[in-house]
């Protein structure tokens, strides 16, 4: 089985160029910590978490209104293509101890899988 035969969350994102305020607005309007950076053809490049606007911007006194995020953004982030086998990415998941990991297909972002989602399909467990 493949990843595209798992269930997706709906990827957050935000451009390159966005501001860092703009971004933390997005983040609190969704409830989530992270937000996933794309280029202009959708592929993601980083990632920004609460915690990183916190620490690079709030505790370091700079102005969100003057920084982008690709300034603050974690990169290169793990990505999963939608035809990657389960167990494989599984593995991607362990090794970069990530529990939520973007999906794509032909490159461009598709969605999130979680690790709970991978271990659904791979264990067959329905919840």
């Amino acid at each position: 089985m493949t990843i595209k035969n798992c269930t997706l969350i709906e990827a957050l994102t935000c451009n390159e160029d966005d501001l860092v305020v703009e971004v933390a607005k997005k983040i609190r309007e969704h409830l989530l910590r992270h937000i996933y950076v794309v280029d202009s053809e959708n592929k993601p490049v980083g990632v920004i978490s609460t915690t990183d606007i916190n620490n690079r911007i709030v505790a370091e006194g700079k102005d969100p209104n003057n920084i982008k995020a690709n300034e603050i953004m974690t990169s290169p982030i793990e990505t999963i293509d939608e035809d990657m086998d389960e167990r494989e990415a599984y593995k991607v998941c362990v090794k970069g101890n990530i529990v939520a990991c973007p999906v794509t297909k032909e490159g461009k972002i598709s969605g999130i899988i979680s690790v709970n989602e991978i271990l659904r399909k791979l264990t067959d467990v329905q919840i």
